[in-house]
């Protein structure tokens, strides 16, 4: 089984294989939303970013 999600007319469900991934996905979210509400400093922005494009962070 790997991580899958389903999608329905106003809303999205996601499955992940283990706690341990939804709880990286969980800490991703909360990271993204700090960004865009600009809670978040510079390099934990740039951070996110690379994380969400697979590049490295400087």
């Amino acid at each position: 089984m790997s991580d899958a999600w389903t999608r329905s007319p106003g809303s999205v469900t996601l499955m992940f294989q283990t706690s341990t991934r939804a709880r990286e996905f969980a800490r991703l979210v909360r990271r993204f939303a700090c960004v865009v509400t600009g809670e978040a400093s510079r390099r934990e922005s740039s951070g996110l970013e690379a994380q969400l494009t697979g590049r490295d962070a400087f």
